[in-house]
């Protein structure tokens, strides 16, 4: 981004991809969370990015997914 770097955190969900209220309700939660499995992640970042996959793609394929940004800072 024109700001500076982000950290990205890409997951496989077992949600419908088409709930978007369920997802982002999911990445809130990850993202509460993200401090404890990635030590410092959310310290001194603006922005964190997740992205949601209905699957972990192989390659090149194309898998379904849907994008959330969170404020990092704490």
């Amino acid at each position: 981004m024109s700001e500076g770097y982000y950290p990205s955190i890409f997951y496989a969900t077992t949600l419908n991809m088409n709930d978007t209220t369920a997802l982002s309700q999911e990445c809130t939660e990850i993202h509460d969370n993200i401090g404890q499995v990635f030590k410092g992640l959310d310290l001194d970042k603006k922005y964190i990015f997740y992205r949601a996959f209905e699957k972990l793609p192989v390659n090149d394929e194309e898998v379904n997914n849907y994008g959330f940004s969170r404020r990092g800072e704490k």
